[in-house]
């Protein structure tokens, strides 16, 4: 993730550091539907591209549930990290300080390391009681935060879907004999693979019910074809398929890179100002400082939502850490604004910043002890 400024989205108005200490997994659904073809004079109740529409507005309906950890996981630290940013709303800074609470509350009832100095009337009361109190304040705050939470930080706590490829039908006379679609998905650190396969399997059973069509996934036929069947229904993966990566420690001992990109981001970014101001900032030749820069970066990790490379290094170092760098200037559009886009840009001046982050990094590394 890069350097996100005050104006950028997402960021409540803090300048925020937020290198990856986690990654989403991703699996790219592929559901085909193969129907008998014909004459369009001719058609059935419905096409293999009319099912296939049923089948996306049943997706879209039925999201997959965003869900919140503890508030040590890397996406609750970094929203924490945000409590005090002037632009953050109040409901959702309420919320997540009464998660805190909560989930302190719920530690002490739940902490077998004195139970046995107790009485034992303590103890029946602790569990019958007290423990299931808590436990009930913790789920009611999670589900506090989530309801406060904006579009983009929920999505960071739940498993994405985007239906972004839709093929069907080659003649517009001729009933369509196959359609299909492919459906992204970015798979959250509290879910898994087997989970998103098994939402799928679930929904395409309950609707092969009602419109007639069987149903074989991964190879496996969940739903039986026989004579009256409609249409069938194949569901595999294209590329790049991949489960949730093993977090990256950031607290306690084994923390130390952690500790030490920290240090050379806040070095590095401290008073992060352009070299150059934008040409329509300037009123004479001479560079001007940017006040918009005068604040120090925080440092926060974050769940990477996209899919790297580093699933090649996570059997060779506990120590992955992913963050671009490339700071986010606030006259030009952010990076999570014009991602994948043919606009997709960083300023000059971030490019500079890169080289000297780089340098920063190389000496801090070869003066720590790892």
């Amino acid at each position: 993730m890069p350097i996100a400024h005050a104006n950028s989205i997402g960021t409540y108005g803090a300048t925020l550091a937020s290198p990856s200490v986690a990654e989403k997994g991703s699996i790219n659904m592929r559901l085909s539907i193969s129907t008998r073809g014909g004459h369009s004079s001719f058609p059935p109740p419905h096409t293999s591209i009319g099912l296939l529409s049923r089948l996306v507005t049943e997706l879209e309906s039925h999201p997959f549930a965003p869900r919140i950890g503890d508030a040590h996981r890397p996406d609750m630290q970094q929203l924490l990290c945000k409590l005090d940013a002037p632009q953050m709303p109040a409901a959702l800074r309420e919320a997540l300080l009464e998660l805190v609470r909560a989930e302190r509350s719920s530690s002490a009832a739940f902490s077998t390391r004195y139970a046995a100095l107790l009485p034992r009337w303590w103890q029946h009361v602790s569990s019958r009681w007290i423990a299931p109190a808590a436990s009930a304040r913790l789920e009611s705050a999670r589900q506090r935060v989530l309801a406060a939470m904006s579009d983009l930080d929920r999505a960071l706590v739940s498993t994405t879907q985007a239906v972004d490829v839709f093929h069907g039908g080659i003649k517009v006379n001729a009933l369509p004999e196959r359609a299909e679609i492919m459906v992204n998905h970015r798979v959250a650190l509290n879910s898994n693979l087997a989970e998103v396969i098994q939402h799928y399997e679930d929904m395409l059973t309950r609707l092969a019910a009602t419109y007639n069509f069987s149903v074989t996934s991964f190879g496996r036929p969940i739903v039986p074809a026989t004579n009256a069947s409609a249409a069938h229904v194949t569901m595999t993966d294209s590329s790049f398929t991949r489960d949730t990566l093993p977090q990256t420690p950031f607290t306690g001992q084994n923390a130390s890179a952690w500790r030490l990109l920290s240090r050379v981001i806040r070095q590095t970014w401290h008073l992060d100002e352009p070299r150059y101001a934008l040409r329509s900032e300037l009123d004479e030749d001479e560079p001007r400082r940017s006040k918009s820069y005068m604040q120090p970066v925080r440092v926060a990790p974050s769940t990477l939502f996209a899919s790297t490379d580093t699933a090649w290094y996570v059997n060779l170092t506990a120590h992955v850490i992913r963050f671009a760098g490339g700071s986010v200037h606030p006259d030009l559009t952010g990076m999570l604004e014009n991602m994948h886009t043919v606009n997709e840009h960083i300023s000059i001046d971030a490019a500079v910043k890169l080289v000297d982050f780089y340098t920063n990094l190389m000496v801090a590394a070869g003066y720590e002890d790892m």
